[in-house]
């Protein structure tokens, strides 16, 4: 806009000072209100940029971690923020199970989704009994997604007494 346009803008046409506007918002988006927290504690790095990517688009705020313990460490100062954890079996080090152990020391409510390019039934049962739900990779965004909402939607307390009577 030229001086001439931001002129006409501010003092009107007519030259009186124009009456103050709301300002209004440029994307919807942008006034909503933010959806949940989401850690993803995963070792690979490409997998944690497309999630990461994925999950902001969606108006997620996001967290990530390469490793299980540095994880825990976002757990441990950001726990109550979190809504969600999409946790990998398979990492280095400090596998999901360890990692899940630990999370449910610091955050026994903490609802976890757990990704893994294993076959579930190669999970160790305690993993496998210890997460809300389990997606194999690949998956598809649409499916992660409803999953996810899914599990945010879901009453801890009610997770817990399936979980007991399964």
């Amino acid at each position: 806009m030229g001086i001439f346009g931001a002129a006409v803008a501010l003092f009107g046409k007519d030259g009186s000072r124009a009456t103050a506007q709301e300002p209004r918002a440029r994307h919807p988006a942008d006034t909503a209100e933010p959806k949940a927290t989401i850690l993803i504690i995963d070792d690979d790095p490409s997998f944690l940029d497309t999630m990461r990517s994925v999950l902001t688009g969606e108006g997620y705020n996001v967290l990530a971690s390469s490793n299980g313990p540095k994880g825990l460490d976002m757990v441990r100062y950001a726990g109550a923020d979190i809504g969600a954890v999409l946790l990998d079996f398979n990492m280095p080090r400090f596998n999901g199970a360890e990692t899940l152990q630990f999370l449910r020391k610091l955050s026994p409510n903490a609802k976890v989704l757990a990704v893994s390019g294993v076959s579930s039934n190669e999970l160790p049962s305690d993993f496998r009994e210890g997460v809300q739900r389990f997606i194999p990779k690949p998956f598809s965004n649409a499916d992660l997604l409803k999953t996810l909402k899914e599990i945010l939607d879901s009453n801890p307390a009610a997770d817990a007494s399936a979980t007991a009577s399964a």
